[in-house]
């Protein structure tokens, strides 16, 4: 595994992401870039047709994917805002950021979750990037799903990126990086 740096102010990470061996780029990357191709989420949605309709009634593929393409377009740049914000030592990313367990209290390496941009307002998006957060406003990016289950553990997807958060937390444990200065080091 490799931590890859996303933005960096001068000497200070401020977003990163997991690069897993099994992998050609890292997973901030992979994850916008697969949510902006329509042939992916056209796959996807098809695939995962059952969870779609059970979890979200009324709705085609082709809604999905131009529901998704519109929130992801929006998503990213929401993301990328806050990052610069957070840049200037401002907060930034801990606006987007929860925890992804409501009951954490670990100290160090929480795992946290950011939604995609609401489209209506009795409705939140279905994209979710998950990250570890190092320190305030500094994140590790493990990955992102189509959240279509009440549960990640219902679907093979979900489980798929709890696997990673963890995988991540080891990396992060092993090589002692618990804070901003463990990733300049």
């Amino acid at each position: 595994m490799e931590i890859i740096i996303i933005f960096v102010n001068e000497t200070n990470p401020i977003l990163l992401s997991s690069c897993y061996k099994d992998g050609d780029e890292d997973e901030f990357s992979k994850v916008l870039k697969n949510w902006q191709d329509p042939e992916y989420l056209k796959d996807y949605f098809t695939q995962n047709k059952k969870y779609l309709e059970s979890f979200y009634k009324n709705i085609s593929i082709q809604d999905a994917v131009t529901k998704t393409l519109k929130d992801a377009k929006d998503f990213e740049s929401r993301l990328l805002s806050l990052a610069k914000i957070s840049l200037k030592g401002n907060i930034g990313l801990d606006k987007i950021f929860t925890k992804l367990h409501k009951y954490d209290y670990e100290v160090e390496l929480i795992p946290f979750k950011a939604y995609g941009t609401e489209i209506y307002a009795d409705e939140t998006s279905w994209l979710r990037i998950y990250g570890i957060k190092i320190e305030s406003n500094v994140y590790v990016i493990t990955g992102g799903l189509i959240k279509l289950t009440e549960a990640m553990q219902d679907s093979d997807e979900g489980k798929k990126e709890l696997q990673n958060i963890r995988r991540t937390t080891d990396y992060l444990n092993d090589n002692q990086i618990i804070d901003k200065d463990g990733l300049t080091n």
